[in-house]
């Protein structure tokens, strides 16, 4: 084993290494790289550092000043982990652009700088937004040339993880739906953002705030008021086919009540524990199945759906945009009266 010292930003640190480690340091401060040994660049590191918020002498694995815990998920596009943030003193959720997948290949420049743009809009928005049922985003960077978000951390499982605990109670189901209408709304009324990607992966249910819904994921949102530009790939469908409305696969005459039907899809969901048309994988088979009205019946999966559960659904799923809720203070309304005739 040696030891190496190294400073940056007036921290100074001392590493410990032996001929098979890999390890990388950044700089707590600046970022900036202080240390490397053969074979670190491409990959997550341990390292020992003593002037650490670790106790001396410990192994952790760093992203960054960021002390990575665990990795909470993976998608298409970014992973998410579970990080202690040093300047904070505090658990943060840190989201990292898979930015190596997208860099390779014929238009290389053209995909990167769009997935990058996706980061950096998402950022962009969910600094602006301060609701209680939106998670919050502290800051936004790079680290080695990758982009990053820092969140709030929301302990608690994505709303389908928990769906055999909503599975029964048909109040909460629609307490839910209440929330996230009411997040939406905030979103469109202050700034005319859809969000375009509503789906129980995107819903976390905070154990903290006795499973308080929060939306998470603004990657795809669009605004209406020209305040952030949209962002579409050739030949890539913006959002999730099972909880998209029609219009939503077109790009076409977007605006809130796709959310709305997104709702809706989601409450389908909870009260049955299948996603809409789930024995449909083609997109273009989905598309057509919702223009058709070919959306299975809630009680082929569970005969104790409250009726006017039912209705709430198909109404905010109605495939003519103008056929669903006109708004989510509508929506909210329907909810709160139902909710006083419910057991």
């Amino acid at each position: 084993m040696k030891t190496y010292k190294t400073s940056c930003c007036e921290n100074q640190i001392e590493v410990h290494v032996t001929e098979n480690s890999v390890v990388k340091i950044n700089c707590r401060k600046c970022g900036k790289v202080m240390f490397t040994f053969p074979g670190a660049e491409d990959k997550l590191h341990t390292r020992k550092v003593y002037d650490s918020p670790l106790k001396q002498g410990t192994s952790a694995m760093f992203l960054g000043k960021y002390r990575v815990i665990k990795k909470i998920s993976e998608g298409t596009f970014a992973k998410v982990y579970l990080a202690y943030d040093p300047d904070r003193n505090e658990k943060i959720a840190l989201k990292l652009l898979k930015f190596k997948k997208y860099i390779q290949g014929k238009n290389k420049s053209e995909m990167s700088r769009s997935f990058v743009n996706y980061f950096i809009r998402e950022a962009q928005i969910l600094l602006e937004l301060n609701h209680h049922n939106i998670v919050k985003v502290k800051g936004s960077g790079n680290i080695s040339g990758n982009p990053y978000l820092s969140m709030d951390y929301i302990p608690g499982p994505t709303l389908d993880e928990a769906i055999d605990e909503l599975y029964d109670d048909y109040p909460m189901q629609l307490l839910v739906i209440h929330r996230l209408a009411s997040a939406l709304e905030y979103g469109y009324e202050k700034f005319k953002i859809i969000h375009r990607d509503i789906k129980p992966q995107n819903i976390i249910m905070h154990r903290d705030q006795g499973n308080m819904p929060m939306l998470v994921d603004f990657g795809l949102a669009k605004s209406l008021g020209n305040h952030y530009h949209a962002l579409t790939l050739d030949g890539v469908i913006a959002g999730t086919p099972h909880f998209m409305p029609v219009e939503y696969f077109t790009q076409k005459d977007l605006d809130h009540r796709g959310d709305i039907y997104a709702l809706g899809a989601t409450l389908y969901f909870m009260a049955t524990k299948h996603k809409p048309f789930h024995d449909i994988s083609d997109v273009v088979d989905i598309m057509h199945a919702i223009k058709n009205k070919k959306l299975r019946p809630m009680r082929e999966f569970n005969a104790n759906i409250p009726e006017a559960l039912i209705e709430i659904t198909k109404k905010a799923m109605a495939p003519k945009k103008e056929n669903r809720y006109n708004n989510y203070a509508e929506l909210k309304i329907k909810i709160e009266e139902t909710l006083t005739t419910m057991k």
